[in-house]
């Protein structure tokens, strides 16, 4: 996810298409979550769809909810800084967290 994110980032930097990329972190209710990318300063569409596997599921956003994060075009920053956090199903206490700062750097914890 966050090779994922980098390049999403490095699209908007390169101004792949002319405009902004993001990724919307999508938390179905009762169904498997998934993070998308799009292009433009918001989601209509995603280009691109990768669901998480079976045994991980999104804690934020929530269930039932969704979050995007759209990087700039020339400078790769992001709209705001973000955060989305997955855990393991059957271990809920097993997370990982994935920050993007408002400098637009992205790190694991």
């Amino acid at each position: 996810m966050v090779g994922f994110l980098r390049d999403v980032q490095s699209k908007a930097i390169n101004q792949e298409s002319g405009t902004e990329w993001g990724v919307r972190f999508d938390s179905p209710a009762g169904g498997r979550g998934a993070y998308m990318l799009f292009s433009g300063p918001m989601f209509v569409a995603a280009s691109t769809t990768v669901t998480l596997p079976s045994s991980v599921e999104f804690s934020d956003p929530a269930s039932g909810s969704s979050k995007d994060t759209v990087f700039e075009k020339i400078t790769g920053l992001p709209d705001s800084a973000a955060s989305v956090t997955i855990r393991l199903i059957g271990n809920t206490s097993s997370t990982k967290t994935i920050t993007i700062n408002a400098q637009g750097a992205i790190q694991e914890q």
